[in-house]
């Protein structure tokens, strides 16, 4: 599915196996096989790499990463500047500790904050959002705009979704500034598993002030 360069390939193996080797610490997966971890996070990561490839120039902004999927992978194959969102201080913290030790992820930061938050502090700052199995597509639009650039991109990672939630996703999206791109059906490699990356794009501004209120994205998400 992918060609990657050896001295990439040994990066995503490397945060693969600190994932599992830390996972008992921090609970960042309930997978504990290499190779279907590999599959299942760092591959199902880099599904998303022709959309972030595809994005304007700008830093790339994973929200909910915990391990650090898919902003790693993406972090690592794109070569953006990638910070890596988790409200979990001790989750980031790990993250970013282990990225810290090897130069080769120097492109990469990890912090521990909420996308709110960030958004209040770095408005407008971002090329491409992504998420991966964080929330319902209403709630991540939501909290993609503000945190993105005119003409970004917010890119989410789903397994199972129902028309229901693509269109409460459309109804959000449009009250955000934001426009449904596409919506691309694929099957992980050597694998049944049936995944679907849903794609939007910043083209106005929002109809209501964001972020709202820390938590309200989810409680509350616009209908």
């Amino acid at each position: 599915m992918f060609h990657v360069e050896h001295s990439r390939e040994i990066l995503l193996r490397e945060h693969l196996e600190w994932v599992l080797a830390t996972n008992q610490i921090h609970n960042l997966t309930a997978i504990t096989d290499e190779d279907a971890a590999w599959r299942l996070h760092v591959l199902d990561s880099l599904s998303a790499l022709p959309e972030i490839e595809s994005a304007p120039s700008g830093p790339l902004l994973d929200i909910g990463t915990g391990g650090g999927f898919p902003g790693v992978p993406l972090g690592i194959m794109s070569g953006r500047e990638t910070i890596c969102l988790d409200s979990v201080k001790k989750k980031a913290q790990a993250l970013e500790e282990f990225l810290r030790s090897d130069e080769g992820y120097q492109n990469i930061r990890a912090y521990d904050v909420r996308a709110e938050e960030l958004a209040a502090e770095k408005p407008r700052a971002f090329a491409a959002v992504t998420a991966r199995a964080v929330a319902q597509l209403n709630s991540l639009v939501e909290l993609a705009s503000p945190l993105l650039m005119d003409q970004g991109i917010c890119v989410c990672l789903k397994g199972d979704i129902t028309e229901e939630e693509i269109a409460a996703g459309d109804v959000a999206a449009k009250k955000c500034g934001l426009q449904r791109k596409q919506i691309r059906n694929y099957t992980l490699p050597d694998g049944t598993e049936a995944r679907s990356i849903v794609e939007y794009k910043k083209v106005a501004e929002p109809e209501l002030i964001l972020p709202r209120r820390t938590g309200v994205a989810q409680k509350r998400p616009l209908q």
